[in-house]
């Protein structure tokens, strides 16, 4: 899944995503950035656009978005780092704080590689291995890193991730989707859901299956249960 939003904006006790636009579905990298990027340009016009900050885990594919924006900079998601090190260093407090001061006050990575190398003079077996792997997420990701300790404050894709195909897809007991293909229709519906317009989705193309508006009907009570 991909959202883009213009940044965030305060609307009463919480902060929403502004201008929210987003894509989804069961294919490759490159097939989701493709289907984005045609999908965003009906609301920007993006040869127009100075900055594009793209944020993720670190996987392979979100990097690719890149290719489709000028001006285009990845971002380490900081949520997805402070799991990764928690989960390395566990109740290694001092390298710990060592770590984030290295890393949010600008340190390079030569210190954070340092800091780690340490840790795992004391670690062996499991704990030393999840270091390692650390240490590896950290410098393929060295470059985002920088990029979020400087960029606009990102780390919206989980919560957007959960709230729009999560709760529906992965947290409803007994449901079937039909495979691959179903799923794949599944989580195009709810984008159109997230952006409010299924509902005209369902009107404009009368051929589609019967059951489609019983679908448009079950998704619309369930956003008015959240």
């Amino acid at each position: 899944m991909v959202v883009a939003y213009e940044g965030k904006e305060q609307q009463g006790k919480r902060r929403a995503l502004k201008h929210r636009r987003v894509a989804a579905g069961l294919v490759s990298g490159q097939e989701v950035w493709e289907e984005a990027s045609a999908h965003f340009a009906h609301t920007w016009d993006l040869s127009a656009l100075d900055k594009v900050n793209i944020g993720g885990d670190g996987a392979k594919w979100v990097e690719i978005g890149k290719d489709y924006f000028t001006h285009a900079t990845f971002q380490l998601d900081p949520f997805h780092l402070r799991r990764n090190i928690t989960r390395a260093l566990g109740s290694d407090s001092q390298a710990v704080s060592k770590l984030a001061t290295a890393i949010d006050q600008g340190g390079s990575l030569q210190q954070v590689q340092a800091i780690l190398a340490t840790a795992g003079k004391k670690a062996k077996g499991p704990k030393l291995k999840r270091i390692r792997d650390l240490e590896r997420y950290v410098s393929n990701n060295w470059e985002g890193i920088q990029a979020a300790n400087v960029g606009a404050s990102l780390g919206a894709i989980e919560g957007q991730n959960r709230h729009i195909l999560c709760a529906r897809m992965k947290h409803r007991g007994g449901c079937r989707w039909g495979g691959e293909k179903g799923s794949d229709y599944m989580a195009r519906l709810l984008t159109h859901q997230a952006e409010g317009t299924l509902e005209s989705l369902a009107q404009q193309d009368y051929h589609l299956h019967s059951g489609f508006n019983e679908i448009v009907d079950q998704l619309g009570e369930q956003k008015k249960a959240c």
